[in-house]
């Protein structure tokens, strides 16, 4: 027959039994124990009113904390899309003002108009021609581009930025050269097709340069694609 288990033994084992981690002896001892005993079954139930709002309050907490940490999630994602949406937006502002200061200051696409250019041509040599412009706009610097069209047709223009620098003092001046022979040209045209003057054509009979002409850059123009 087995020995009487005392009250005090039974009274250390009631927080492993509510907590349901006694091994099975344990627990079948502690059972016995309880059926016979009034004063440990008072106890356990003391014990157990406890455990059962000790394990309310562990899952409150523990909803409480799922709550938070969605909620810190939620936070940390909208932080991550107003950085990204953020980085877009100022790539976007970023490209829009390189894009507006090249077109602006950098890309030489406003052609100075022909009643703002004086154009003077002469033959350079028997086999050279040059064009000397005279601009009168009120600004200064540009590039002179050239291209010829499938017909030989050459046309030459001053081109600059859409923001010009004043000229402040003197004029500009610039000179355009090349060989008849090399360049077979039918016609020269200041400015491009459909808003261009005609300066030269075939069978034109020019005037000999000036001597301080006679270093002049011979260009090559571009034929157009």
């Amino acid at each position: 027959m087995m020995a009487k288990i005392s009250c005090d033994l039974i009274q250390d084992l009631l927080p492993l039994y509510c907590d349901d981690v006694c091994s099975a002896d344990s627990k079948n001892i502690v059972e016995t124990h309880l059926q016979e005993c009034e004063a440990c079954a008072k106890l356990f139930q003391q014990l157990k009113s406890k455990c059962i709002i000790n394990t309310k309050a562990r899952e409150e907490k523990s909803a409480e904390e799922v709550i938070i940490g969605k909620i810190a999630h939620s936070w940390k994602r909208s932080i991550l899309k107003a950085f990204f949406k953020g980085a877009i937006i100022a790539a976007i502002i970023l490209s829009l003002v390189a894009g507006g200061y090249y077109t602006l200051f950098v890309q030489q696409n406003s052609m100075v108009a022909f009643e703002d250019v004086l154009v003077s041509a002469y033959m350079l040599t028997d086999e050279h021609i040059t064009f000397h412009l005279q601009v009168d706009d009120g600004y200064c610097g540009g590039t002179m581009k050239t291209y010829i069209d499938e017909e030989r047709n050459l046309y030459i223009s001053i081109q600059r930025t859409l923001v010009k620098e004043k000229l402040t003092n003197g004029e500009e001046v610039m000179d355009y050269g090349f060989n008849l022979t090399d360049k077979n040209c039918v016609a020269v045209y200041y400015g491009v097709p459909g808003n261009c003057k005609l300066l030269w054509k075939q069978g034109d009979v020019l005037p000999k340069a000036e001597p301080d002409l006679s270093l002049i850059h011979i260009s090559e123009p571009t034929r157009r694609s």
